[in-house]
């Protein structure tokens, strides 16, 4: 069963499951930054639409171009050439507490 992400609650409660699917994944850290979203949806996460977009809308994601992450999978990005590993999503305790 895939990991629904609806609120930034629901993805730092899948901290854990995101750091692993990053790790695993080739380029994983450098498509997970430049689109979060359609890393998580293809490392098979499930993400609603409402929090999609406010994930979308975050400054570093919103300035990077749509076809970066096309250019980052098949190795063709120059960021490719460095190494990034993500060890935490950096998200505070209290962020997206539920109410």
């Amino acid at each position: 069963m895939a990991v629904a992400i609806s609120t930034w609650h629901d993805l730092r409660a899948a901290e854990k499951q995101v750091l692993e699917a990053i790790g695993a994944a080739r380029f994983g850290a450098q498509r997970f930054l430049a689109d979060p979203v359609r890393f998580l949806r293809e490392a098979g996460f499930t993400v609603a639409p409402a929090f999609a977009k406010e994930l979308h809308e975050l400054p570093g994601v919103r300035a990077n171009p749509r076809h970066a992450y096309d250019e980052i999978t098949a190795g063709r990005h120059p960021i490719c050439r460095r190494t990034i590993r993500i060890s935490s999503l950096g998200l505070p305790p209290g962020l997206g507490a539920p109410r």
